[in-house]
């Protein structure tokens, strides 16, 4: 533990990340709108999956909400 900071040392030769796959251009951030219609598009897959016998990877299951707002969010679009 005396180390510890040493953890977060810069290392450039270690610090290197792939590109391939990164998409870095600027994105607009989404209104409550666009994010309702990306969170119905995305419950649809989820569904449409569900019935071809396709599961999602449990890390990726909601266990709870991150916060009030979300779960209202969640709710309004059932």
């Amino acid at each position: 533990m005396d180390n510890m900071e040493q953890d977060y040392e810069a290392r450039p030769e270690l610090d290197m990340y792939e590109a391939d796959g990164v998409d870095n251009l600027e994105q607009n951030e989404l209104d409550l709108q666009g994010r309702m219609a990306a969170e119905v598009e995305l419950d649809e897959r989820e569904r449409r999956q569900m019935q071809m016998g396709q599961r999602r990877p449990r890390a990726f299951m909601d266990d709870e909400f991150d916060d009030d707002q979300d779960e209202i969010l969640h709710n309004q679009l059932r």
